[in-house]
């Protein structure tokens, strides 16, 4: 059986929420913080993104009941934090154009984690949940995608692990794709991306198929990505989705840099029935998608720590 990223996570014994104690948690978090503080710009876009979801999620949890302000309060609040942080499309725009409108379309990112400079503390909502030692606003993980859905005249969305109590209710009315913790099977999580595809049809999906957060697990940096899980390739094909490639990097200079690639090609996507086959060939598949970005991301890597003018 085809199984999707939070699947993976349980197999290599990684805890879903991460702990701020724990050794590969912190380093990461100290490189992310190095380079987009690195100039009073990147510190001021990150403070003004903090405070921006600590408002939202307080109105949100006011208005727990009422899930449709909560998405037109969660559409509104990722455009607010793409243009706080200038979110900007440097590569690749013209592909966007050539992709069909008012349809769903997965887009498959880098898991650059600057959304853990503006963890929240659970006091600060009047919540507790000891599953977790602080909120990870789930905006900001999927915001810098926003260009990318305005081409496309889409609502944005995002693949994400449910949260606790509370939280997973904004989750809901944000109408997010919920990954359970107990069922990461691809017959369910196919099952709940139909669904939300029915009730969001001008959909952009984001998905992470690293799992994790990019540098953390292979010890590199914030833009060193991990393998790639095929599971929502594998989705994507089955229910006839569009993927597209998209990285992103931060430029403590000038904001999220956005680069858009080439749809993924399932043309060759085998017709058999024998599970070990799909699988194998997603898992090339994913591995292929992956290094393409990353190559993308490597060409970048300058302009990340200079002044651009892209």
């Amino acid at each position: 059986m085809l199984e999707v990223e939070n699947t993976a996570m349980k197999n290599e014994g990684r805890n879903p929420h991460p702990k701020r104690d724990d050794f590969l948690e912190k380093r990461i978090r100290g490189l992310i913080s190095d380079q987009a503080y690195s100039t009073e710009m990147g510190r001021r876009m990150f403070a003004d993104a903090r405070r921006l979801q600590v408002d939202y999620f307080k109105d949100s949890l006011l208005h727990i009941d009422n899930p449709n302000l909560i998405h037109k309060s969660t559409q509104k609040l990722l455009h607010d934090l793409a243009i706080t942080t200038n979110a900007h499309i440097v590569e690749g725009e013209e592909i966007l154009k050539k992709l069909p409108k008012g349809r769903p379309i997965f887009t498959e990112t880098n898991h650059y984690s600057g959304y853990k400079l503006t963890a929240i503390d659970q006091s600060e909502l009047g919540v507790n949940y000891p599953e977790i030692d602080e909120i990870f606003p789930f905006p900001f993980f999927y915001a810098p995608m926003i260009p990318v859905a305005d081409v496309l005249g889409n609502y944005l969305y995002d693949a994400h692990l449910v949260l606790p109590g509370e939280l997973r209710k904004i989750q809901e009315g944000a109408g997010l794709l919920i990954v359970p913790e107990d069922d990461g099977s691809f017959n369910s999580i196919k099952r709940e991306t139909e669904k939300m595809i029915s009730r969001h049809p001008n959909s952009l999906i984001v998905i992470f198929p690293e799992g994790g957060t990019s540098g953390k697990r292979n010890m590199g940096g914030p833009y060193d990505m991990d393998h790639f899980h095929g599971g929502s390739l594998a989705i994507a094909e089955a229910l006839g989705v569009p993927v597209i490639p998209v990285y992103q990097r931060f430029n403590p200079y000038s904001g999220f840099e956005i680069g858009i690639l080439e749809p993924v090609d399932f043309s060759h996507a085998p017709k058999t029935e024998d599970l070990g086959v799909k699988k194998a060939y997603f898992a090339e598949l994913a591995e292929t998608t992956r290094a393409k970005m990353q190559q993308h991301l490597s060409q970048r890597k300058q302009s990340a720590d200079v002044p651009s003018n892209s």
